[in-house]
């Protein structure tokens, strides 16, 4: 018996957050849904880590560009949960610069992406083997991304879904 994967997307576009829910849940995903840091808290309380297999967070969960929420809280949880999977998304092509995506410790998909982009790359790092333990961050990050890597070669960018290398050429 396969166990259904959990996955919590943290986007503040309500219209959108209703498009990838959706069409994760249609490819066999169960989806649990915040639009602010708060909310994605409150999520992570309610169904504990180990219950969650990836996270979906937009870098910028509101107006102020230098705030990035979505960043902010891949941080924390990093330390909090070094054994979880992680996807940034942004539509501003300025978070391709931060320490995380640009050294390649996240996966990361440039708005506005297709489907078959976002379904793609969440199969690629679902399939990354778990942590077995509460290893260096790292190494964990490191995982997730060699799937990442094996399946697009590099990071996928946008509807183009073309693929560059890890120093970002």
């Amino acid at each position: 018996m396969v166990l259904q994967q959990h996955i919590l997307l943290v986007e503040d576009d309500a219209a959108l957050q209703n498009v990838l829910a959706m069409a994760l849940r249609v490819h066999g995903y169960d989806v649990a849904t915040a639009a602010t840091v708060q909310e994605a808290e409150a999520t992570m309380q309610q169904l504990g880590a180990t219950a969650i297999s990836l996270v979906i967070a937009d870098i910028n969960l509101t107006g102020r560009y230098e705030a990035r929420e979505g960043y902010a809280l891949y941080q924390r949880w990093t330390t909090a949960y070094p054994a979880l999977r992680y996807l940034l998304i942004s539509g501003d092509q300025r978070n391709t610069t931060l320490p995380a995506i640009h050294v390649g410790a996240v996966p990361f998909l440039a708005k506005p992406f297709g489907i078959r982009a976002l379904v793609t790359t969440v199969e690629a790092l679902l399939k990354a083997p778990p942590s077995q333990a509460n290893g260096e961050k790292r190494s964990v990050e490191t995982s997730h991304v060699q799937a990442f890597k094996s399946a697009f070669g590099g990071f996928c960018r946008g509807q183009t879904r073309e693929v560059v290398s890890e120093q970002g050429q």
